[in-house]
């Protein structure tokens, strides 16, 4: 999986990224153990300043605050 930078920018302030799946459906056998995928995205230098981060999936998003960004 990774994050890239959606074509359509909702805001100057909020940075749209899609989730990208380069899995298969997958099947957890364990179910009372997650699995984690760690994500990053880098843009150098930031087009804005951002104050929240919206990630999407197909018709699922959620958006996050940002609290520090370097």
């Amino acid at each position: 999986m990774k994050l890239v930078r959606a074509h359509r920018q909702e805001s100057a302030h909020i940075l749209v990224l899609d989730l990208v799946e380069t899995l298969g459906p997958v099947e957890n056998p364990h179910p009372e153990f997650l699995k984690i995928w760690p994500l990053e995205y880098t843009e150098q230098p930031a087009k804005h300043a951002y104050t929240e981060v919206k990630i999407v999936n197909g018709h699922q998003h959620f958006l996050v605050k940002v609290i520090d960004a370097l």
